[in-house]
């Protein structure tokens, strides 16, 4: 039997209904279980905007130091929900073929708090 969906407003057919009697179709309904996985990822994230990292490309060559200014779960940025990617724009550079900002993941990027050098 269909019914109208308390989300999308459309009359489907309904795969979970709530506490307080709203039916949700399949498009419309995330188990909360879903939703408390969600909410712990993104607490979980490594960097934030705004803090100070140094950038090893493949987690091995020195690329410089910068600033995060975004953080992703967009696959094209190279991120996940597991996984989240950070855009870096660098303040110091290790080269001079490095881009003003680059993404990298968490395994690429370390916490500083003060200027580093290359050679430390």
């Amino acid at each position: 039997m269909k019914k109208v969906c308390y989300s999308c407003k459309r009359l489907k057919g309904i795969v979970h209904t709530d506490e307080l009697d709203r039916g949700y179709c399949d498009k419309c309904f995330v188990p909360r279980d879903l939703i408390y996985a969600m909410n712990f990822m993104a607490l979980t994230v490594p960097f934030k905007v705004g803090d100070r990292v140094e950038c090893r490309t493949g987690g091995q060559l020195y690329d410089g130091i910068g600033v995060v200014e975004e953080v992703s779960t967009d696959l094209k940025n190279g991120g996940t929900w597991v996984h989240p990617s950070f855009l870096v724009r660098f303040e110091e550079k290790a080269y001079e073929t490095v881009p003003e900002t680059l993404w990298y993941t968490e395994s690429c990027l370390t916490k500083v708090s003060e200027k580093v050098s290359a050679d430390e």
